[in-house]
């Protein structure tokens, strides 16, 4: 298995207090690693023990976070 990505961020910081940060994470993976948009748990939140549940996973993955940071 093999997993990369690249990232990108931007950070303003309008006053010597106050910042805001926006960053793109994105992965990519030779095999499904990543959840997918059902999870990777059953219904009920606990690990199934019934064969017919199937984990949703996928191999890529973007994330978008952002940021405040308040200095006092």
């Amino acid at each position: 298995m093999m997993v990369w990505g690249v990232t990108a961020n931007v950070e303003l910081m309008p006053t010597d207090f106050f910042s805001v940060r926006v960053e793109v994470n994105w992965r990519h993976s030779t095999v499904p690693f990543f959840s997918g948009p059902e999870g990777v748990t059953s219904s009920s939140g606990f690990i199934p023990t019934n064969a017919s549940f199937v984990r949703s996973t996928r191999r890529d993955q973007t994330l978008l976070v952002v940021a405040a940071n308040f200095r006092l």
